[in-house]
């Protein structure tokens, strides 16, 4: 897993990915076979994760957010 800067924004996990990052998560994660989360928030996805217990384990077990 890369290591990329994570912040708390409105009680929620963000990880700050740039485009290339983000490309190169991918190219990693496929040629390693490994499996990998990566999730995406909106203002209704933040909502839920404070609201539905589904969505806090989903959150969660995200590797990247």
């Amino acid at each position: 897993m890369r290591e990329v800067p994570t912040y708390n924004i409105l009680g929620v996990k963000i990880n700050a990915i740039s485009n290339s990052n983000f490309l190169a998560i991918l190219a990693e994660t496929i040629l390693s076979t490994r499996q990998c989360v990566i999730a995406n928030h909106n203002l209704h996805s933040v909502y839920l994760r404070h609201h539905d217990e589904k969505m806090q384990g989903y959150y969660e077990q995200a590797q990247y957010v």
